[in-house]
């Protein structure tokens, strides 16, 4: 079921109308067997299935003790007991049946006629193919340039420019166009202003004149590609895959190094500091009269925020607080953290497998099981911008607490340690008993197993990550390889980890081991292409460079 929940998730994505972008896929409701049909009766939500009959209220199921009959089951007009609420059918009425018009844009494949499904308040069910679905319904989230992996959102008081790896759009407020720039074809970097001059850090460096892109210069040094330019004491820097500069937008030419040695993904301004962050996991800190000094946190760091007094790291360990003395608290270790962005007192977050809300201490779901992309998240006028693989959330804040929050998940995470010892201890303990039941029925189960079957249990491996890739021609993204491999993103993360690798890594070696074994066989730049899933001009750049 989990696979399956996670393939609804995926189609579900990829069919929404941009004009229908109001309507988002939740999740797939865990119900105990093959969903037949819904109803509703003003309170609660009937399911039907083979065998069983359930009522869904406020995320939990409950089991109905009653004969059933028939195919499909409906609430009666009026009911006294949950004995007599109900009646069943062979067939579903005409009345019952879900219009294609309310739900053909938004379902995980084609529609049929025995599609059910219940609106309450901002909240869409439909039962489709066996399964429950659950869609939000709301006017303040949009999901706008569908299929495309969306690498940046820059907006100012009069454009919007949405960069992806299909392309630069640029929207201009007064004609609500959404042009497609000329000049480049992609882009993998911010778009930075600079004393009011736009410039697009791509692989190399260009600089944006009307609905143009200009190309300035090419990689940096050690054939190192532009990431983002910021200004610091009426100088300009530029963030590099593997060194931090100044830069002279003159003659496009690189300064004194402020760092190298490491690979960098962040670069941000605190106070009259310069902080820049690294894949290794640290913190430097170049103060304007030249002294550095660095914190050393767990796992990659990519992305530094600035909030108050404070500087909040986003990492593969989780998000940490770093105040003024320069000395690291860790807030929770509880994701692989992308990105963070505040909206006052609260923390939005981007991950490999979905977008988040930290607020008062308790973690809400967002958007689930959607990989977000770096550099992609960000705040303007009120509007949340999220960019993933898949294309671009647009999500109203003005209106959020009162509408948008109450629909999310909830789930408490310990921020702060207890402070009662005893209660921790008495906890933990606890927890070990658990955890040495479930490990001897584990192990009494997994006896079991061997003895009743001849085929070997398969084994996670490198290896067996590489044969996917290499089997599966349409893995371009983290999300697809762990689809595949039927493992959550942070799950494939994890066991990846002790080879000292990363999904995305990984992938990329891989899909270049491929392009350059076709190119030694004397295959064509389109056949790579194909092949590898990667435009003409990505192979060119990436992989033969």
């Amino acid at each position: 079921m989990r696979s399956i929940s996670f393939l609804f998730a995926f189609f579900a994505l990829l069919t929404f109308d941009i004009r229908a972008g109001d309507t988002l896929f939740l999740r797939t409701i865990e119900i105990p067997g093959r969903v037949r049909n819904i109803d509703f009766d003003g309170r609660n939500l009937l399911v039907r299935c083979e065998n069983e009959c359930y009522l869904y209220r406020n995320g939990k199921t409950e089991k109905l003790d009653i004969p059933l009959s028939g195919r499909y089951s409906w609430f009666a007009e009026s009911y006294q007991n949950p004995n007599s609420i109900l009646y069943h059918t062979d067939y579903i009425f005409s009345d019952k049946r879900t219009p294609r018009t309310l739900v053909e844009n938004i379902l995980p494949g084609f529609y049929t006629q025995n599609i059910t499904s219940v609106s309450i308040e901002n909240a869409l069910f439909v039962s489709y193919r066996g399964v429950l679905l659950e869609y939000i319904t709301s006017s303040d989230i949009s999901f706008s340039h569908i299929g495309q992996s969306i690498r940046h959102v820059y907006n100012n008081d009069s454009i919007q420019i949405v960069s992806s790896y299909s392309g630069i759009y640029m929207s201009r407020l007064e004609d609500f166009s959404d042009r497609k720039l000329t000049g480049t074809s992609y882009a993998n970097g911010e778009l930075s202003e600079i004393d009011g001059q736009l410039y697009l850090c791509q692989d190399g460096l260009y600089i944006l004149k009307g609905d143009t892109a200009l190309v300035q210069t090419g990689f940096g040094t050690n054939n190192s590609a532009f990431r983002k330019l910021i200004k610091w004491n009426n100088e300009t820097i530029a963030l590099f895959n593997n060194h931090v500069c100044y830069y002279d937008l003159s003659f496009f030419t690189e300064g004194r190094i402020l760092a190298d040695g490491d690979e960098f993904n962040d670069v941000e301004l605190f106070d009259t500091d310069l902080l820049c962050s690294t894949s290794s996991g640290l913190v430097l800190r170049i103060q304007a009269d030249g002294n550095t000094d660095t914190i050393k946190l767990r796992g990659a760091i990519h992305d530094l925020l600035i909030k108050e007094d404070e500087i909040i790291t986003s990492s593969d360990s989780g998000i940490y607080r770093i105040n003024r003395d320069f000395e690291p608290a860790l807030v929770s270790s509880h994701m692989h953290a992308l990105q963070t962005v505040a909206y006052g007192s609260n923390l939005f977050i981007s991950t490999l497998n979905g977008l988040y809300l930290l607020r008062d201490g308790t973690y809400h779901t967002l958007i689930p099981n959607v990989e977000f992309n770096k550099r992609a998240l960000s705040i303007y006028n009120n509007y949340l911008y999220a960019g993933s693989v898949d294309g671009l959330y647009t999500i109203q804040l003005t209106h959020f607490d009162a509408k948008i929050l109450p629909t999310l998940t909830p789930y408490i995470i310990a921020v702060d340690p207890s402070p009662f010892p005893w209660l921790w201890l008495f906890g933990l303990g606890l927890v070990i008993a658990i955890l040495t039941g479930l490990l001897v029925n584990f192990m009494n189960q997994r006896s079991k197993n061997i003895q009743d079957t001849t085929a070997p249990a398969s084994v996670f491996s490198k290896e067996m990550v590489i044969q996917a890739i290499r089997q599966h021609d349409d893995i371009t993204s983290v999300k697809a390889l762990s689809e595949i491999l039927d493992l959550s993103v942070v799950q494939l993360n994890r066991k990846l980890k002790p080879y000292g690798e990363t999904p995305l890594t990984l992938m990329q070696k891989v899909k270049k081991e491929i392009a350059n074994e076709m190119q030694a066989n004397g295959a064509s730049m389109e056949q790579i292409s194909e092949r590898t899933g990667y435009s003409k001009r990505y192979v060119r750049e990436h992989f033969f460079n």
